[in-house]
């Protein structure tokens, strides 16, 4: 859960695609509309940059997307 009645200087929502999830969307939904924060940074899959994109754009706020460059997996151990 997140504490929307604090203030951060940043924050991190993972698995932000959950939006659409239809038990859990509500409490990710929440997250992202609700913290109090100057700087917001949300994980998860590519899928939810456009409904992230439209709620953002409804707010008023700005987005920034990016997507990280080295995806590679490898098949030994670290």
């Amino acid at each position: 859960m997140s504490d929307t009645g604090r203030y951060w200087d940043c924050a991190v929502v993972d698995e932000v695609h959950l939006l659409g999830d239809p038990t859990r969307g509500w409490a990710f939904t929440r997250a992202l509309l609700g913290l109090c924060t100057k700087e917001l940074h949300l994980c998860g899959s590519p899928a939810a940059v456009a409904i992230v994109t439209e709620l953002v754009k409804d707010c008023g706020d700005v987005l920034e997307a990016s997507r990280p460059r080295n995806t590679q997996t490898t098949s030994r151990s670290l």
